[in-house]
């Protein structure tokens, strides 16, 4: 909770804000932890004409914006009655057992290992096999290559006409994506089924780098508010989170179920509270620490759920970009011929796994 006033509460005036920081008193723990309203109310002077309980509406308000909003589980819709979005490659589907209206997906993973191309894939076949979905793409680093989204796209039709169903926007800030949620709330965009940001990282570190920046409450307002446009419009998200933290030797914790990762996911304490799941995209190398018998490993990726609310995590697949640079399942014969393995969609019991596909120095 340290959390700026001045971030949390764009409604204080300056004057009330800079004498709370005369005496201490600038961060949400300040206020609702370190100091009781009694004490803040005799520190502050009399002048400011502030009451006790104006003191304590203040932390009411204050923590009522750093609390989630609850929900009756009568006003949630089932899973079951909303629209199901699939990836259109079997492995991946069988592990998210799909997207719906309100899911945010967090998409992680080492530079390069084709974050980008897996978004790309399942907007590709949401516009294709939906022809009334329009699909909102935030690209702070205007890094968006238009022809490999093309080329992928004709791997599924010969029609370019979704193209037009795909809006691009520059997105190099927290305020300029607060304004593109405006038009979507405003219906001024309308028919948007998806909305990826990529990378959300790269949107994180411009504000917590910029000149006035304000620390993380803003982009946690900012996710705040994706979530909740997203339930109340009923679209889905996907977050790409190319921020990684490395991983302590020896701690295997509740992130990666392979020895040989490295890093996993950051930004967990931004994100982790409003996505629905979070995918971790590893090299086979990396993750097993050798490639599987037989297999040639460049462009064989392990897709890994590390969390969700609504599927069961630890389980993960294999997925390889074929010379399209397309996403596909990897068939049995493909990993190890001579063994028949078969455990390539989102096998959860792991332990017999390094006899059949003949790894070295996998843990198990």
């Amino acid at each position: 909770m340290s959390l700026k006033l001045k971030s949390l509460c764009s409604d204080i005036s300056p004057a009330i804000l800079e004498a709370l920081s005369n005496i201490a008193v600038k961060t949400a723990h300040g206020l609702l932890i370190t100091h009781t309203a009694l004490e803040i109310y005799q520190a502050l002077p009399s002048d400011l004409g502030l009451s006790l309980e104006d003191i304590e509406d203040l932390r009411a308000d204050v923590g009522l914006k750093l609390s989630s909003s609850g929900s009756s589980g009568a006003q949630l819709p089932t899973r079951n009655s909303l629209s199901e979005l699939t990836v259109g490659v079997d492995a991946l589907d069988e592990l998210l057992r799909g997207l719906r209206a309100g899911d945010i997906l967090e998409v992680a993973g080492q530079q390069g290992c084709g974050k980008t191309t897996l978004a790309m894939t399942i907007v590709a076949r949401e516009l294709v096999t939906s022809p009334t979905t329009c699909a909102l793409w935030l690209d702070p680093n205007l890094s968006f290559l238009a022809k490999s989204f093309k080329r992928l796209l004709a791997t599924q039709t010969d029609d370019i006409t979704p193209l037009s169903r795909l809006h691009l926007a520059d997105c190099s800030s927290i305020s300029v994506a607060h304004d593109i949620l405006d038009l979507i709330d405003s219906s001024s965009i309308p028919n948007i089924q998806l909305l990826v940001i990529d990378s959300f990282s790269d949107l994180y570190q411009s504000a917590i780098n910029g000149r006035h920046s304000e620390g993380a409450a803003p982009v946690i307002e900012l996710v705040k508010r994706i979530a909740e446009l997203a339930r109340l419009k009923e679209f889905r998200v996907i977050l790409i989170n190319g921020s990684t933290v490395p991983r302590e030797p020896g701690n295997r914790g509740t992130h990666s179920a392979f020895q040989g990762t490295k890093s996993y996911p950051g930004l967990r304490s931004v994100l982790s509270h409003y996505t629905t799941a979070t995918v971790w995209l590893n090299s086979v190398s990396e993750a097993f620490g050798a490639a599987p018998a037989r297999v040639e490993s460049e462009d064989l990726l392990v897709v890994e759920l590390l969390r969700s609310n609504v599927s069961l995590a630890g389980r993960w697949c294999f997925l390889k970009l074929d010379s399209k640079s397309c996403f596909r399942s990897v068939s049995a014969e493909e990993l190890a011929p001579d063994k028949g393995f078969g455990g390539v969609v989102a096998a959860s019991d792991r332990s017999h796994l390094a006899d059949e596909v003949n790894v070295d120095g996998y843990d198990g």
